[in-house]
């Protein structure tokens, strides 16, 4: 890494992503996501996860987080 700092404006949009899962806001998720929307990670048992757009939506309609 050579110590430069991330662009403004994908951090403010990493940072509206966390808030709206966080908050399950759906307008906001809409707002920042589009139909090729794809999200990959692994799982606590080390398999492959892909979320999309439908899949996020469905999460985002759920409750919010507490905390």
């Amino acid at each position: 890494m050579d110590g430069a700092k991330p662009d403004t404006a994908l951090m403010d949009a990493v940072q509206n992503y966390c808030y709206a899962l966080h908050f399950a806001d759906g307008a906001a998720l809409e707002a920042l996501c589009d139909a090729r929307f794809l999200m990959h990670s692994v799982g606590s048992d080390g398999q492959p996860r892909v979320m999309d757009e439908a899949k996020l939506f469905r999460v985002a309609s759920g409750p919010a987080i507490e905390g």
